[in-house]
């Protein structure tokens, strides 16, 4: 698709703004092309094309806030665990583990934290939806197992230590998740070989965040940030931020990448 076809596109804001979101669509539009082309439909496409936008605006913020070579290593390990999550953590065929769309990490008197967990929802309906579905709280119950899982290895735990959740796995599953649980256990070891304080334990920050990305000009009523420390117990604050794409940006987007494959 030419280049000329995405610099037209009008983008609202200030100029380093949409010089930021032409770059952005620059370069994830092999990956939006991707997803155009093997959707089912495209609601799917939206949903799809939103979070590959807001998770390079997060790459692009990252930049602001230069990660060190061990927190770039544990975030990608964590991030690798967790979208792997379901034969990690051995929850069996019938069970899933819900998922962060992010995460940023931090130091807290010198310890590695995970200070931030992000969702990213397409729309106030699917925000609604993953609410309803109790997608904070499984969200939040993965990334604790995750981490649990790695501290346990940092500790020295052997794979016959670290039991699945589910007791109804085959033998071809366990294999698996005991050659994930290695792998793991390799970058670990890679990790703290290279650690200034000698990693010993992944923690969570006292003032950790739970973080919904909505499209600009989204707006969310009656929103609790004390709603997942009332329904779930945890000592966590969500909060609302906007991706600098609105919905209209975003069907524009959609749109001329369209043309331009058909073209």
């Amino acid at each position: 698709m030419p280049e000329k076809d995405i610099e037209t596109l009008n983008f609202e804001g200030p100029e380093n703004v949409k010089q930021q979101k032409t770059e952005i669509v620059l370069q994830t539009k092999n990956q939006i092309i991707e997803v155009i082309n093997n959707a089912k439909d495209m609601k799917e496409v939206w949903g799809f094309v939103f979070e590959v936008m807001v998770h390079k605006e997060l790459d692009e913020r990252r930049k602001g806030t230069p990660e060190t070579e061990e927190q770039i290593s544990v975030r990608k390990l964590l991030e690798s665990m967790y979208e792997n999550a379901d034969v990690i953590l051995g929850k069996g065929p019938k069970k899933h583990a819900g998922k962060p769309d992010g995460i940023r990490l931090g130091f807290e008197n010198n310890r590695l934290v995970i200070e931030e967990i992000f969702e990213i929802k397409s729309s106030i309906a699917a925000y609604d939806h993953g609410n309803e579905s109790l997608q904070p709280r499984m969200t939040l119950e993965t990334i604790s197992d995750v981490v649990n899982v790695a501290n346990l290895i940092l500790g020295g735990k052997e794979n016959n230590d670290i039991p699945p959740q589910s007791s109804k796995l085959s033998s071809n599953e366990i294999n698996q998740r005991n050659a994930e649980l290695n792998k793991i256990r390799n970058q670990l070891s890679k990790i703290k070989k290279k650690s200034s304080d000698d990693l010993e334990k992944i923690a969570f920050s006292e003032n950790l965040a739970y973080t919904v990305i909505l499209p600009n000009k989204e707006k969310l009523y009656g929103f609790d940030p004390h709603q997942i420390e009332k329904e779930c117990q945890y000592a966590v604050i969500m909060k609302i931020e906007s991706s600098i794409f609105s919905k209209a940006e975003l069907y524009k987007i959609i749109e001329t990448i369209t043309e331009g494959i058909s073209k």
